[in-house]
């Protein structure tokens, strides 16, 4: 297997979709150029979702205030709702963060989206509403598409 070479000027972060991963899946990441051209070799990596730690969790009725620090960067929380509950899911920034809000549920190993927003709510916020199917652990990822922001993220039972 080799290392992707990336030339001068060219984009050094890897940024792969959560979406679609499969557990035990081996897929190909090829460095590429602006206009996405190839401009490497690529290299082979297998999704292994066996070893991802619990990320922090948020409850219902509380409010978290988060922070992100790099582009298109993203944070897991999670969270336990009840099955045949209804849940809102929202953000609250102060004008610098332009957040979106996923919600997923696991599969074995593989993640499931059953809800987002973008811009849901004013200011760029993200605001969904979702009844949960089944009692368990579901993961709520918090991205955004401004350089960095902070934003509050609310999670509630209606």
């Amino acid at each position: 297997m080799h290392e992707p070479t990336l030339g001068a000027g060219l984009e050094t972060t890897m940024e792969i979709d959560f979406d679609g991963l499969v557990h035990g899946k081996t897929y190909v990441a090829y460095a590429i150029d602006g206009n996405n051209n190839i401009t490497g070799p690529s290299t082979a990596f297998t999704v292994d979702f066996s070893v991802l730690q619990t990320p922090p969790s948020i409850a219902v009725g509380e409010t978290k205030r988060d922070a992100i620090t790099a582009p298109r960067a993203g944070k897991l929380f999670a969270v336990n709702l009840e099955a045949g509950r209804k849940y809102s899911f929202e953000t609250s920034n102060n004008g610098d963060s332009d957040p979106k809000l996923s919600l997923y549920k696991r599969d074995g190993y593989n993640f499931i989206k059953v809800a987002e927003d973008d811009d849901g709510a004013s200011n760029h916020n993200a605001k969904f509403e979702y009844t949960a199917d089944s009692s368990e652990t579901y993961y709520l990822l918090r991205q955004d598409f401004m350089d960095s922001g902070t934003c509050d993220i609310t999670v509630g039972a209606l």
